[in-house]
């Protein structure tokens, strides 16, 4: 899961989401001098990811990817489920989408000056580039596969994922849309979306 998924999956609670916002963003040590009432939104970060990785759907998915990226399919997978997420939107929220990313956006603001300063740049110009409204569309993608491909240090085209996804994009909706109700209730210890 990427970036929208896991604001979603914050259930809209300011510490939760801004947390599990900031998660991959910090080193360890940074985490660890995050104040106690972020901690838990970097334990909901770990419990996302585990349980996505672990998931049988997911892994489906992964395979389907394979062909395209290699063994960075899960890599893949996390963005575009996030795309998944915004093409099925009213599924499973009652905002729209649009209103939904102010909202978020408007949280991270009100809190961003518990982050480092690197975080706060990259931030401020994540949000003046509205990022969670990259997911909703192939173009969208496109520009956060196009960035993932010069940031990688390996050897592989993520731009092959939207062959993929035209290729097997009813499979991997309904993949998606068995697995994210499951996500949903499996974060219902740190809130319920």
């Amino acid at each position: 899961m990427n970036y929208l998924a896991h604001m979603y999956l914050s259930c809209s609670d300011d510490y939760l989401l801004f947390s599990n916002y900031l998660a991959d963003m910090l080193t360890h040590k940074e985490v660890g001098a995050l104040p106690s009432k972020y901690q838990k939104g970097i334990e909901l970060h770990k419990l996302i990811d585990s349980f996505t990785d672990q998931n049988e759907d997911v892994r489906v998915v992964n395979k389907l990817l394979h062909p395209y990226v290699g063994k960075y399919a899960p890599v893949a997978s996390d963005v575009i489920f996030d795309y998944y997420l915004a093409r099925n939107w009213s599924d499973f929220h009652n905002l729209t989408l649009e209103d939904f990313c102010t909202k978020t956006y408007s949280i991270i603001t009100r809190q961003i000056g518990t982050a480092p300063l690197k975080v706060k740049e990259i931030t401020h110009r994540m949000i003046d580039d509205n990022f969670l409204q990259k997911y909703t569309t192939k173009e969208g993608l496109r520009f956060v596969f196009e960035k993932m491909n010069k940031r990688a240090r390996f050897e592989v085209d993520f731009l092959k994922t939207l062959e993929a996804i035209e290729k097997e994009d009813k499979k991997i909706n309904q993949l998606f849309l068995t697995f994210f109700p499951l996500m949903i209730n499996e974060v219902k210890v740190f809130c319920s979306c």
